[in-house]
């Protein structure tokens, strides 16, 4: 001890000495309390007069609720009971361990109580449990054997009370003693301290002029420590800013164990991580493969990688495509490993969304392909489909036996089917909407389910229909609808032919209030629909049945039809198994259009002449014998170059004219003719079969003339031509009625109709 001199040296030792004795000794004493205080805490904690009553008062309990189950009471049950005798049993078992145990051995006859507690209730257990409703003869029995414990019991109580109460305040005034004699050790301690600190004020003085000094070069060294301070807060300042506006996620890793040194903004916002809040934890947590971020680690450790792909997981569980570049640096004087990565969901979003869109134009393409094949199926239906139309018509209305004429409207119900089907394809094919009208889905359902009964049954095919009441209309295609209906259980039916186990077919309908919407499902109990060929079921042509059973036809059919009526139709499992097409269809009413030519004009009682232009015969005879009914003059011609040439000798009421035709055809006819005549042009009316092409709409958009589609029906032939009839004025070779007479053979004729 500097400046002092031996006799104060031995004093101060002294001190110490003695100040460290009595802190010894004051710590002993402590110790010694605190066992004396967890002494006391034991015996609070574990308190065995408390369990012993406790078990006196479970052993009434149980004798209490038996009776009261003996009795018939209605609040006991067996389930009371067994309760009972479990708490009973509960309470003996905590004297088999922890000090419970021990303090039996402490209290004399206690343990040999609780054994023979314990027998007798094991001895009365299966009687106790086996007790019910008016046994009172077992009760007995188990009340005879039980109560000569109850004194047993109620003693040990009383035993152990006296026990721990004694142990107890023993406990307190050995505790008491040890408080006595720490405060007076307290007391020496600081009359000790006292000591030392006049010792010490005394060294304080001698030592002061050394701290000035040292205090001077700490000064020194604290200035020149904050000047280099200072500069590193100002590069970290600039670090900070150029990594703060930086649109690149920056992460700053400790080499060793990967644990998240800093993440500048582009990295929270990358990792979904809340704002302004410490970021803590390892970046393998941000890796949904652990082995992906080892291996980064360890490709970092060796030197820098550039442009490696992987997949970081945000905080909310999801996950986000990144390309990642690293580099080893010394951050806070540790080696540490700087990473940046660069989102890569707006990239794969663009090529995902190319991708679909060439998707897109390859389904699209799919689709032109069927438009043009429909077309040309339907072009090559419409002439004889037309001529079956005209003469089942005809034969209904000329037939005079009654059989004859219900043989023609059936002839004529299924040719007009299959000429609405072939306008299906028609409306299909231009993409332009079909003629709707309300629609009851529930009926359209049944008529479905009747047409296809038979080869649902013969295939061994249950059908169950779950069909919603009150079900509102949709504005639809009937036709259309009743197509898609078809294709759908036709599709399922197949899709069960080679099903070895139940074949089901459950059809239902309901109405989607919220949305607006007529909800129609297909199910079938078939394999099912694979997910990997989802995305193409309804694709054109595309079928997974064999040869010879499936097209690929019919779902894009159903798809085209749903969605040109604003709808959607999707497939997903069926519940159980199998395939289920949904099928959602706006419920709609009647839309305004515009009336087309002839609608709404009024009609010709007929007269006057007509020219009909067909190359094909039967198809100009079919329409000479439509308009032969209506007292029309029929002239026929089956070149433009020889209607013109009638067309110079004399005019006509109307003008019947094929649109495709060899040689002349209706386009350059009708141009011709509107030089030529220009009031005859206007008498001209269309006949065409060949819908699909751009050419014949414009040029109908163009010359504004009517035109009728093949296969048509000879009502619309009729109505047309006497539209047209009536606002042309001609009459040719002497058959013109005076005003009141066609007025009378108007009225007449819509009477008969």
């Amino acid at each position: 001890m500097i400046g002092l001199d031996r006799r104060w040296q031995i004093k101060f030792w002294c001190l110490i000495g003695a100040f460290i004795g009595l802190a010894i000794g004051l710590a002993v004493v402590l110790a010694t309390a605190l066992q004396t205080a967890r002494s006391i805490e034991d015996w609070n904690q574990e308190y065995v007069t408390w369990h012993a009553s406790q078990v006196e008062v479970e052993f009434w309990r149980l004798l209490e609720t038996a009776t009261l189950l003996v009795s018939g009471a209605a609040d006991v049950d067996r389930a009371a009971l067994d309760l009972r005798i479990d708490l009973m049993f509960s309470r003996l078992a905590v004297f088999d361990g922890g000090l419970v145990r021990g303090r039996l051995k402490d209290v004399a006859g206690a343990a040999d109580t609780i054994y023979a507690v314990k027998e007798a209730m094991t001895a009365q257990e299966p009687a106790l449990r086996s007790l019910s409703t008016g046994d009172f003869d077992t009760l007995a029995r188990v009340r005879t054997e039980l109560l000569p414990i109850e004194p047993a019991l109620r003693n040990l109580v009383v035993s152990f009370e006296f026990f721990e109460t004694n142990g107890a305040i023993a406990e307190v005034q050995e505790l008491r003693g040890l408080f006595i004699l720490g405060a007076v050790l307290v007391a020496a301690l600081l009359a000790t301290g006292i000591a030392l600190i006049v010792f010490l004020l005394i060294e304080i003085r001698v030592r002061r002029r050394l701290l000035d000094s040292v205090l001077a070069s700490r000064e020194m060294a604290r200035v020149a420590r904050e000047r280099e301070e200072a500069a590193l807060l100002e590069s970290g300042r600039r670090f900070r800013a150029i990594a703060m506006a930086n649109p690149v996620a920056l992460l700053v890793l400790d080499a060793g164990d990967g644990a998240i040194r800093y993440a500048n903004p582009a990295a929270v916002a990358l990792l979904g991580l809340p704002e302004r809040e410490p970021i803590t934890g390892r970046a393998c947590d941000f890796f949904p493969d652990p082995e992906q971020f080892d291996a980064v680690l360890k490709a970092c450790r060796r030197g820098a990688i550039d442009h490696y792909d992987a997949r970081l997981r945000r905080l909310d569980g999801s996950d986000v495509p990144v390309t990642l570049s690293a580099r080893p640096l010394e951050y806070d004087d540790a080696h540490c490993i700087v990473v940046g990565a660069l989102d890569l969901s707006e990239k794969l979003a663009a090529q995902v969304e190319i991708e679909r869109q060439r998707e897109i134009i390859h389904h699209r393409e799919k689709l032109g392909a069927l438009g043009s094949l429909l077309a040309g199926v339907a072009h090559e239906l419409n002439n004889p489909l037309s001529i079956v139309v005209a003469q089942a018509t005809l034969l209904g209305e000329s037939a005079t036996d009654p059989r004859t004429a219900t043989r023609g409207a059936r002839i004529k119900a299924a040719a007009e089917r299959c000429a609405r089907i072939v306008k299906t394809f028609l409306a299909m094919a231009r993409q332009r909407p079909p003629s709707r009208g309300a629609v009851d889905v529930n009926q359209s359902v049944a008529a479905a389910l009747e047409l296809l009964g038979y080869g649902l049954r013969s295939a061994g095919v249950a059908v169950d229909a779950h069909l919603a009441p009150s079900l509102p209309a949709i504005w639809a295609d009937p036709d259309q609808i009743s197509q898609v209906l078809t294709n759908l259980v036709v599709n399922a039916q197949q899709a069960m032919v080679e099903w070895s186990g139940s074949r089901r077919l459950t059809v239902g309908t309901r109405f989607d209030a919220a949305q607006g919407q007529v909800v129609l499902s297909v199910a079938d109990s078939g394999p099912g629909v694979p997910p990997a060929i989802r995305s193409r079921i309804f694709e054109p042509f595309f079928t997974t049945k064999p040869v010879g059973i499936g097209t690929g036809i019919g779902l894009s059919v159903s798809h085209s039809i749903v969605t040109s009526h604003g709808g959607t139709i999707e497939v997903r499992d069926a519940t159980g198994g199998g395939a289920e097409f949904i099928v959602r269809l706006p419920v709609g009413t009647e839309e305004q259009h515009p009336a087309p030519p002839g609608v709404g004009r009024p009609t010709s009682p007929g007269g006057g002449r007509v020219l009909i232009i067909d190359d094909e015969p039967d198809v100009a005879e079919a329409l000479a014998e439509i308009l032969a009914s209506e007292n029309y003059g029929i002239d026929l011609a089956s070149t433009g170059a020889d209607a013109l040439a009638r067309l110079e000798a004399g005019d006509y009421a109307a003008i019947l004219s094929d649109m495709r035709m060899p040689g002349m055809d209706g386009m350059e006819l009708y141009h011709r003719l509107n030089v030529m005549k220009p009031a005859m042009a206007r008498c001209l009316i269309f006949v065409t079969g060949d819908a699909l092409n751009p050419a014949v709409l414009e040029f109908l958009d163009y010359a504004g003339c009517p035109h009728v589609e093949k296969p048509f029906v000879p009502a619309d032939v009729r109505r047309m031509v006497a539209a047209i009839a009536a606002t042309s004025g001609a009459k040719a070779d002497g058959m013109a009625m005076s005003p009141s007479a066609q007025i009378e053979t108007i009225e007449t004729k819509m009477t008969d109709r």
